[in-house]
């Protein structure tokens, strides 16, 4: 699923006047930063736990 919403949101600039995401490009791209990052550092995008059920 992250990868569809990824590429979904690369094509952001694409969308200028025919649909409002709620946020910028700019800040999807800080949001693709800190997902890289998370990831570099051996961490997950799985989100909270009380999300997945586990907590």
């Amino acid at each position: 699923m992250w990868n569809g919403v990824a590429q979904m949101y690369a094509d952001m600039p694409k969308w200028e006047g025919q649909a409002d995401p709620g946020f910028s490009s700019t800040v999807w791209q800080f949001i693709q930063s800190a997902t890289n990052a998370r990831r570099a550092a051996g961490g997950t995008i799985d989100g909270p736990a009380w999300m997945t059920g586990a907590g």
